[in-house]
């Protein structure tokens, strides 16, 4: 499996819903994403989006 790094802004919004996207890509502050299972991750900002061959999707974040 390969895996690309998206850090542009503008294309990782693309792969992401747009309300992630355009709000933390790149931007500092503190959220929250809420998991699938319940659990909720504290983070200050997206840095990157990493994307495999598959189709799967992973976050590079900064955690709060």
């Amino acid at each position: 499996m390969t895996w690309t790094r998206i850090t542009d802004q503008d294309e990782a919004v693309d792969l992401l819903p747009a309300w992630l996207g355009r709000r933390l890509i790149g931007q500092h502050g503190k959220s929250g994403l809420l998991l699938a299972t319940g659990d909720v991750i504290r983070i200050t900002s997206i840095g990157a989006v990493n994307m495999s061959s598959d189709g799967l999707v992973l976050l590079d974040v900064s955690l709060d």
